[in-house]
């Protein structure tokens, strides 16, 4: 089966940490790109958690690609 190609929005404190984590590792899934904000945790602290999560999984790398300050949304995308 062909992998669902998805952008994740999350903002990873603790459950969706886990949700993005699971996400990267799975072969069903086609993980396009990243989105955080601030919801239980400050914009630094999700962006970093998602960060770690997604760079913790073999093969995937990823970097920030834009700050939006007056949002506070950050952007992962695929090196």
């Amino acid at each position: 089966m062909k992998p669902e190609k998805i952008i994740l929005d999350c903002d990873p404190g603790h459950d969706d940490a886990l949700a993005l984590t699971m996400a990267v590792a799975s072969e069903q899934i086609e993980l396009l790109g990243v989105t955080t904000s601030a919801g239980n945790q400050t914009p630094d602290k999700t962006l970093n958690n998602a960060l770690r999560r997604c760079n913790e999984h073999p093969g995937c790398r990823w970097k920030s690609s834009s700050v939006d300050a007056e949002f506070k949304d950050r952007r992962l995308c695929p090196r």
